[in-house]
């Protein structure tokens, strides 16, 4: 069973404003995401964080962080214990943030080709740890890790092996993302 999540409990400082409402073609970011993920997963959740009220309008199983403040990491790590709970260790959970627009429609297909490891999305030359597909056995191994102190996504992630699935990117790089308003208004076509 394939689980989805999207991460959208960051608090947007670099935005100056919520991420999640940011419109982009037409729909917010949040929606935009759902839209995406969603047709291409069994289930797919909301991770808001520690903030229960955030969000509350979607209507999407939410997922709450393990630690408060600690980063995507602990979406990431709840989301974990939600796919491993709801399907077990054969459960595989495939992680977005908001703030990627052009998440590819088949980000699904390619990141669950591999089994047993972690599998980052890639492109430009780089990997993108928050866009990944996780096997659910692997919880406590990545536990184990974050009560040690680690907190980078890759650094989990070698705990039990990764690889990376590469996208092009012309015409665009799919996992793009916005933190800033100037990255939001580069992004739009007008910007070009």
């Amino acid at each position: 069973m394939i689980f989805g999540l999207v991460l959208a409990g960051g608090q947007s400082r670099r935005m100056g404003r919520d991420k999640a409402y940011l419109e982009f073609e037409g729909e917010t970011l949040i929606h935009r995401a759902i839209a995406r993920v969603e047709p291409q997963v069994d289930v797919l959740g909301l991770s808001t964080g520690p903030n229960r009220e955030r969000l509350s309008e979607i209507d999407l199983p939410r997922v709450f962080d393990l630690e408060p403040s600690e980063g995507p990491v602990c979406g990431i790590l709840a989301g974990l214990a939600w796919a491993r709970a709801s399907g077990g260790l054969g459960a595989r959970l495939v992680t977005v943030p908001i703030d990627c627009p052009h998440i590819p429609f088949d980000l699904v297909r390619k990141l669950t080709l591999q089994t047993d490891d972690v599998v980052f999305a890639s492109s430009a030359g780089r990997h993108h740890p928050v866009v990944g597909s996780w096997p659910a056995s692997a919880l406590e191994v990545l536990l184990d890790a974050f009560h040690r102190g680690e907190r980078k996504i890759d650094r989990l992630a070698e705990q039990i092996g990764w690889t990376a699935v590469d996208w092009a990117t012309d015409p665009k790089d799919p996992f793009y993302n916005v933190n800033t308003p100037e990255e939001f208004t580069a992004l739009t076509p007008s910007a070009s």
